[in-house]
């Protein structure tokens, strides 16, 4: 975009270039007065642009017939029933949304953009919120200034404060509607102690769960998460391939298979080194040419917190549950079965590194009753029905000859 905003007589921003790329969410960070509320709401066709053009998809916005415009870019809330639209506006949802609700839109926006290719704006007054959702910002000022840059440069240029040892949101469930989540005292107690983990040490803990678990790598490739969570085409394809290779015409066994894998690289990342839990919502999956799973997280972020339980919590019911859904209706997985999965790829990792901080993962409602008093899941994972007849490590139909193993 290059264009001059204003209402009234005021002019907020005169002659001011930036650019916004699909697939990425990008943070229009201010005080109160500089012109954010009213930015988005020229974008939208709310307010008037005083000059200049707003190019998306090589089409000005500007020029567009007032029907035309919501289909192009559109300020929205959520639940949003609509299809989104290219451009997606979201202004100033700190207002409107408690930090535990606040983390989910996060996670949410991340995944339109993601998943479906959105360019996503989003303005705040809150720099945590730029911590936690920015791909990139652009940052005004109450003299009209605009800089643009990755919340890592504009940090390094002192333009940023570092917010590094605050409070981080907590990446929660998403639910079937948008509604803040209650949070018990404990549970707010432990989001006090919560700090953004050094890279280093997010690093540091995704070598060791590479180094005991055949299904993460270290490679910058493969599908996002949130794309296969998404229900995307890419699911269904890797599903038939899993299908083809293991030798079965049953899609869901191909799809418990590669569910059992996805969950044991997802357990074994997030559980990787004590007191550190990754930031996984920014995970990519790709498949060998044996369909064997590899996971990957190539931007390490992190947190640091002395009571793991209720963000490990989060972080793994926030991949969990969509993963669940994509799957239930992509391949008709059942839920037992899925959870069963979690239970027993949590049980294996806990055995092998125990951690008294994090053993109380397998109490969640979720698995409530997956797994028998001896730790042997009560589901079947169907493994046995594949060509080659393995059965899972815990196998409730009690056949030992051969194993596929969590990790």
């Amino acid at each position: 975009m290059n264009l001059s905003v204003g209402h009234g007589d005021r002019v907020v921003l005169r002659d001011r270039t930036a650019h916004a790329r699909a697939g990425a969410v990008t943070v229009v960070l201010g005080p109160a007065g500089t012109g954010k509320s009213t930015l988005l709401g020229a974008l939208a066709g709310l307010h008037p642009v005083l000059a200049g053009a707003v190019s998306l998809d090589g089409t000005d916005l500007t020029a567009l017939p007032a029907a035309e415009r919501p289909r192009r870019a559109r300020l929205v809330t959520f639940p949003e029933a609509q299809v989104p639209p290219a451009l997606v506006l979201v202004d100033s949802p700190e207002t409107a949304l408690d930090p535990h609700a606040r983390a989910r839109l996060a996670d949410h926006l991340h995944g339109l953009a993601r998943a479906r290719n959105r360019t996503v704006l989003v303005s705040t007054r809150d720099p945590h919120l730029v911590r936690d959702l920015a791909d990139s910002v652009w940052l005004l000022t109450q003299a009209g200034g605009l800089r643009t840059g990755t919340p890592e440069q504009l940090t390094r240029a002192g333009l940023l404060p570092h917010v590094s040892a605050g409070r981080p949101a907590l990446a929660v469930a998403q639910r079937p509607r948008w509604h803040p989540v209650p949070t018990e005292p404990a549970e707010e107690a432990a989001a006090r102690e919560i700090r953004v983990a050094p890279e280093e040490d997010v690093r540091r803990a995704i070598a060791e769960a590479a180094a005991g678990c055949r299904y993460l790598d270290t490679a910058d490739e493969g599908v996002p998460l949130p794309r296969l969570t998404a229900g995307s085409a890419a699911l269904s394809q890797l599903i038939d391939s899993a299908a083809a290779v293991v030798g079965t015409q049953e899609r869901r066994v191909a799809a418990s298979l590669l569910h059992f894998r996805l969950v044991a690289a997802l357990v074994s990342l997030a559980l990787g080194a004590p007191g550190v839990v990754p930031d996984l919502s920014r995970l990519r999956v790709r498949a060998d040419a044996t369909t064997t799973i590899r996971l990957s997280l190539p931007e390490p972020r992190g947190w640091r917190t002395p009571a793991a339980l209720p963000l490990l919590t989060r972080v793994l019911r926030d991949r969990l549950h969509p993963l669940h859904d994509a799957l239930r209706t992509t391949a008709k997985l059942p839920v037992p079965l899925m959870w069963g999965n979690v239970a027993a790829s949590l049980a294996h990792r806990l055995a092998a590194s125990p951690d008294p901080a994090t053993r109380g993962l397998v109490q969640l409602p979720e698995l409530r009753g997956a797994l028998t008093s001896e730790g042997v899941r009560r589901s079947c994972c169907l493994h046995y029905r594949t060509s080659a007849a393995t059965t899972c490590h815990d196998c409730p139909l009690g056949q030992r000859a051969a194993m596929d193993r969590a990790c």
